[in-house]
């Protein structure tokens, strides 16, 4: 998909990414002026934090209509002088206007092909303005990267836009982003300039080279294609490396994996119910575990027991004077993730802990916040 984008010089350029930018605006996918977040194919989807957002509806009668609203239906037009007029009557504006001015002003100036000068714009707004409009900034700079070809600079501009305090709940559908990218990049068998190779010598096993790259063996089958750990010399690994990372958000329960500081993707899970709470600690991966036994009040549950809770993995924490006991760990109730159901434990669906059972190594850093 890389260089098909339908906006900016590519393909058809500013007469087609106007084109979709109105189909898009018209279908609901996803909205220069709010609401939609969910991805068109081969796209980063804008989020409600977009120019416009509180005025696509006719203003009340005595109410004068909100010119931003007005200049977000325009670019969807393709009538990129008039949203530029419209800009820069905002543009010794300070405040909100301001800000939503001078994005919408970058959009226009990414439909008519000057992509250079937008995305100053876009690192500026993204780095000034700590609020819902700097995010979105930051998220759109992630496309214009995406546009260009450039998955990894992609990459580092959805983590930042993730990382963004203006983000809110956008967060998850940033994170969507984030692992469709990944997955054509780290994730995926297929070889990218972003990702190290390693040219197997004799006497190298594949558990030698996870532990040199703070990786795990699971991880180098997975983006390698191998069904066993047989290596021969002259081998062409792809090498993903660490360090690996967790970061819990009890109030959204979520977890977001990071891998060599970029984000992943991230799963939903279970938190500690209110009166055993997760603690708001930084753990340390410490035991993995398949298809673990449960120790209840001392008594050993096997796995295959229907009693048994913790489903098919465990990834034990480091024991902690005040803190013992605690993992990541499947469960025999999926319906009860996500949501605030666990003794303080992170539940997991089985398949998502599968998945991350294969790329946690044992000295992974697990933040819960």
């Amino acid at each position: 998909m890389r260089g098909r984008r339908a906006y900016g010089r590519r393909r058809g350029g500013r007469r087609a990414g106007i084109a979709l930018l109105a189909a898009g605006i018209a279908g609901g996918g996803w909205a220069l002026s709010g609401g939609g977040s969910e991805a068109v194919p081969g796209l980063l989807a804008p989020g409600p934090a977009d120019v416009g957002a509180p005025g696509d509806a006719p203003a009340p009668a005595g109410k004068a209509p909100d010119p931003l609203a007005a200049a977000a239906e325009a670019l969807a037009r393709g009538e990129l002088a008039a949203v530029r007029e419209a800009a820069a009557a905002f543009a010794s504006d300070p405040g909100p206007d301001g800000l939503r001015a001078r994005l919408l002003a970058a959009k226009a100036d990414i439909l008519g092909g000057e992509s250079g000068k937008a995305a100053e714009d876009l690192r500026s707004l993204a780095a000034g303005d700590p609020g819902p409009t700097g995010a979105e900034a930051a998220r759109w700079l992630a496309r214009l990267a995406e546009d260009r070809g450039d998955l990894a600079a992609a990459r580092q501009a959805l983590t930042e836009a993730w990382r963004h305090p203006g983000a809110g709940p956008e967060r998850q559908a940033i994170a969507r982003d984030a692992e469709r990218v990944a997955r054509q990049t780290i994730l995926g068998t297929a070889h990218h300039p972003s990702v190290p190779v390693v040219v197997v010598e004799r006497g190298d096993t594949l558990d030698g080279i996870a532990r040199q790259n703070k990786t795990t063996v699971g991880l180098l089958r997975m983006t390698n294609g191998l069904k066993d750990d047989r290596l021969f010399p002259g081998d062409r690994l792809k090498v993903v490396k660490g360090p690996v990372e967790l970061q819990v958000d009890r109030d959204r329960f979520r977890m977001a994996l990071f891998i060599g500081g970029l984000l992943v993707r991230e799963y939903p899970v279970g938190v500690g119910k209110p009166e055993r709470p997760t603690p708001a600690v930084t753990f340390t991966v410490e035991t993995r575990q398949v298809n673990p036994d449960w120790y209840n009040r001392h008594e050993r549950i096997p796995f295959g027991d229907p009693r048994n809770i913790l489903g098919t993995r465990w990834l034990g924490f480091r024991k902690e004077a005040a803190f013992q006991g605690f993992g990541i760990h499947g469960t025999s109730e999926p319906e009860s993730v996500p949501g605030a159901t666990s003794a303080g434990c992170i539940r997991m669906r089985n398949e998502d802990v599968e998945e991350l059972f294969e790329v946690v190594p044992a000295g992974t850093k697990v933040v819960v916040r």
